[in-house]
């Protein structure tokens, strides 16, 4: 099953908060939590698992989407109460252009429905990056576009090193999403863009992590890069 970024706080808090204070002291947990960079990635199973999976006539996208915001706002200021300082936000991924949502549209291109909700999510994690600092003294933020990371390897995948950006690496299994037990994996997975009906594969989240790491770009990284996070 998939763990609840709410539950992730609760375990945090109850078992590893406790931990550092017991081998290292209070002080001294204090000081490196700050230091912490905190990587968060969350909504992407709120839509999938959650709003387009159950039907949600009664709530717009946009009311969603709002909601889910100020959730996560909720949820950023319950760890920096717990000591977290520094924040790397990610955004939701093109969704709507994994292999289990292209296999069931008969063109095989993108679902635009799927893409318009990372988009707008993903336009309110940024707009939370400025919206926050203020609030909470001493954070600081960095939004990851991984949105457009990812749809640059997929409108350009020669260039950039993939020879498959439509078909997952492995053989999926009845959901469409996770591999099947004992199926069929690709001999060339550096040259995938999708490992399983759904995620990327290590070689595309190594191009994002440098990314998050390195650029300059600011409709990559914002309001600057995760190296300059980690610096200050």
């Amino acid at each position: 099953g998939v763990t609840s970024l709410n539950q992730q706080i609760r375990d945090f808090e109850s078992d590893t908060l406790p931990d550092f204070e017991l081998h290292l002291g209070e002080k001294s947990t204090e000081i490196i939590m700050s230091e912490f960079l905190f990587v968060v990635g969350s909504g992407g199973n709120d839509y999938s698992l959650n709003y387009f999976r159950s039907n949600n006539t009664n709530i717009t996208l946009e009311d969603f989407t709002a909601n889910l915001t100020a959730t996560l706002s909720l949820q950023l200021k319950r760890l920096y109460d717990l000591g977290a300082r520094k924040f790397v936000l990610m955004a939701i991924n093109p969704n709507g252009c994994s292999p289990s949502a292209t296999v069931r549209s008969p063109t095989r291109d993108c679902v635009e429905i799927l893409d318009r909700a990372s988009q707008m999510f993903n336009s309110n994690l940024k707009k939370l990056v400025d919206d926050i600092r203020p609030r909470l003294r001493g954070s600081n933020l960095v939004f990851v576009n991984t949105y457009k990371i990812i749809e640059d390897i997929l409108r350009f995948p020669i260039i950039r090193g993939f020879t498959d950006a439509k078909s997952a690496c492995c053989e999926v299994g009845v959901t469409g999403i996770l591999c099947k037990r004992g199926g069929l994996i690709c001999p060339n997975r550096r040259e995938y863009v999708f490992f399983d009906g759904l995620h990327p594969t290590e070689a595309v989240n190594c191009v994002i992590g440098s990314k998050a790491f390195v650029s300059f770009l600011r409709d990559e990284v914002y309001p600057f890069n995760v190296k300059r996070l980690s610096e200050i």
